[in-house]
């Protein structure tokens, strides 16, 4: 699958506090940490340092105004609101790879716009 870096939903809201878009990163990175329980396990897993994923949960945090996890004793906890992202979050992970691999597999596998 392709780096969903610059891959954005844009949530239509323009507030001072939300930023407006929410990355697939970022949701990727949100799943792994709440899967995992732990910011520490979910930067070892993704190779990514982590006070990086720290930003990305502050990001989303920011841009949903909604707490997503508790801290608890070794790692974290999701927030009733965290819960519910987490089940959006998986859906629309789920439904980009399928339709990834569904545009892949309509045009062979190539990586242009003419079929």
């Amino acid at each position: 699958m392709r780096d969903s870096a610059g891959i954005s939903i844009d949530l239509g809201c323009q507030g001072e506090r939300n930023r407006g878009t929410m990355e697939l990163r970022s949701l990727h990175y949100f799943v792994r940490i709440a899967e995992l329980g732990s910011i520490t396990r979910a930067s070892a897993h993704l190779h990514v340092a982590q006070p990086a994923l720290t930003r990305h949960v502050q990001r989303l945090e920011d841009e949903l105004d909604v707490t997503l996890f508790t801290r608890a004793n070794r790692g974290v906890r999701l927030t009733e609101g965290g819960q519910r992202l987490l089940e959006s979050a998986l859906r629309i992970l789920r439904d980009g790879q399928t339709a990834y691999v569904a545009i892949n597999l309509h045009q062979g596998g190539s990586d242009n716009d003419n079929g």
